[in-house]
């Protein structure tokens, strides 16, 4: 009776770990959909301005509240896709193991 409620938990746990998992990725990439638009708005204004106005566009807080929540949603993001093709793709427990630290490393 012990064992098979061990193996419930891990299996609940496993199906609640995936889900959050898939719920996030989707959650950084709703995050990440207005990014496109705001780099060409930025780069159209990086093109004519001298770098006085570059800064104090940048420095408006809603241009530093996005880059400042864009940059760890984006590596966030990054992350949970290449779990998702480790887990999909590399068989091998310890190499999906040994590239998962390397790349939590970095």
């Amino acid at each position: 009776m012990q064992d098979s409620f061990m193996v419930s938990k891990r299996a609940d746990d496993a199906v609640r770990s995936g889900v959050l998992h898939w719920l996030m990725q989707r959650v950084t990439a709703v995050l990440l959909l207005p990014l496109p638009f705001w780099m060409v708005i930025f780069i159209k204004h990086l093109t004519h301005s001298s770098h006085e106005q570059i800064t104090g566009w940048l420095y408006t807080p809603l241009n530093v509240a996005y880059l400042a929540l864009s940059v760890p949603a984006i590596a966030y993001h990054t992350l949970l896709g290449i779990e998702t093709i480790l887990d999909d793709y590399v068989h091998h427990e310890l190499y999906k193991v040994t590239i998962m630290r390397v790349v939590k490393l970095s």
